[in-house]
């Protein structure tokens, strides 16, 4: 047991990155997966044929949900990959940098500062959105 430790604490760079790559893995076969079933799905309900389909939006007949949960999906995966390539880049900074982030702290508090504005409405845009679906009227001082 100690020997399994101590190697794991030797090469911990690489046991991270190893570690986040089968966390990505895992989880982009799962989502892929799901997709997949939702797109039989959608193939065995509206009896498509594979030649005829060519992109899930041209379909004007396909459940609002369905759709969505597809293309949920696919943004998951690409955001997915973002972070895990986003953290084991910043990993690997941190380890061989440290001096790096406190010069990235400044540089970003300056930006966050900048673009107060533009930051405000692009996370009320994410709040409002999860309150209020696609149709729904929103009226002031009626």
């Amino acid at each position: 047991m100690n020997l399994i430790l101590e190697i794991i604490i030797e090469y911990k760079e690489f046991v991270i990155i190893t570690g986040s790559i089968i966390i990505y893995v895992i989880i982009d076969f799962i989502l892929r997966r799901k997709n997949t079933k939702l797109k039989k799905s959608l193939y065995e309900k509206y009896n498509i044929i594979d030649e005829e389909w060519k992109n899930i939006a041209d379909i004007e007949n396909i459940d609002e949900e369905d759709q969505l949960t597809y293309y949920k999906n696919k943004n998951v995966i690409s955001f997915l990959r973002f972070w895990i390539l986003f953290f084991v880049i910043a990993f690997y900074i941190l380890h061989k940098l440290p001096n790096f982030f406190s010069f990235f702290a400044i540089a970003v508090w300056a930006i966050i500062i900048t673009f107060k504005e533009v930051i405000q409405c692009f996370l009320w845009f994410f709040y409002v959105s999860t309150q209020y679906k696609i149709g729904d009227e929103i009226v002031i001082l009626d």
